[in-house]
């Protein structure tokens, strides 16, 4: 990891400390564990929720079926164009995660297999929580995941564990990855899958009679 990358995380958590309520970038340790055992089919897209300095992105970059199956969601008008220089092959968009379905579908991303997070859950109000899970709701189709971390030293407190009550509420039980003692704080992850047989509002229009079968046209790696 970048001493650039480092100074500029703690400068802007001085600057807005609930928004990025880290002092440094997760390590490598987290952000491996954060892609392990995701798998990409061809026309699968990613969502990454808050990449930050680009930690997770670039755990991501190599899994991807094509660059366009890719949208980075990040409110931090710093961050964002930084992501936007280191990557320029991927989406970024500075905008809000509680809009995370608008902005898929704007992507022109028909499915996406998995969301992958780094916002904040402990230090956002009940309501913004609420928002952005229910737009997961809208967007994540069965078999779909969400990953995320926490910090192991607040866990429990109540907004942890009130996030993970809302998750549960549409995506059933979350398992928890084992601790990643090696980070700044210890952390470990968390994820749901939606059910197969759960439904779910998709992120994008489906075809309509007009188009062809799918065994008459040909078969198209990219996410748009």
């Amino acid at each position: 990891m970048a001493l650039s990358d480092q100074f500029l995380f703690f400068k802007r958590f001085m600057q807005h400390p609930l928004q990025v309520a880290a002092l440094v970038p997760s390590s490598r340790g987290l952000a491996r564990l954060m892609v392990e055992g995701l798998t990409f089919e061809p026309g699968e897209g990613v969502v990454e929720l808050g990449p930050g300095t680009g930690v997770f992105t670039e755990r991501l970059v190599p899994l991807l079926p094509d660059p366009s199956c890719y949208i980075g969601i990040d409110r931090d008008p710093v961050f964002v164009p930084l992501l936007r220089k280191r990557y320029p092959q991927l989406n970024f968009v500075q905008g809000m995660a509680e809009e995370v379905d608008r902005h898929v579908r704007e992507a022109g991303i028909r499915r996406i297999k998995a969301v992958v997070s780094g916002l904040p859950w402990a230090s956002m109000p009940e309501q913004m929580q609420r928002d952005i899970v229910g737009s997961l709701n809208r967007l994540m189709q069965p078999g779909s995941e969400f990953r995320t971390f926490q910090y192991l030293h607040i866990y429990k407190y109540r907004t942890s564990t009130r996030f993970r009550a809302m998750m549960s509420e549409w995506f059933g039980p979350y398992r928890v990855s084992r601790a990643i003692w090696f980070n700044v704080l210890p952390a470990v992850v968390v994820s749901w899958r939606r059910a197969e047989e759960t439904s779910a509002v998709t992120a994008a229009p489906t075809t309509d009679d007009s188009s062809p079968p799918a065994s008459a046209t040909e078969a198209q790696p990219q996410c748009e």
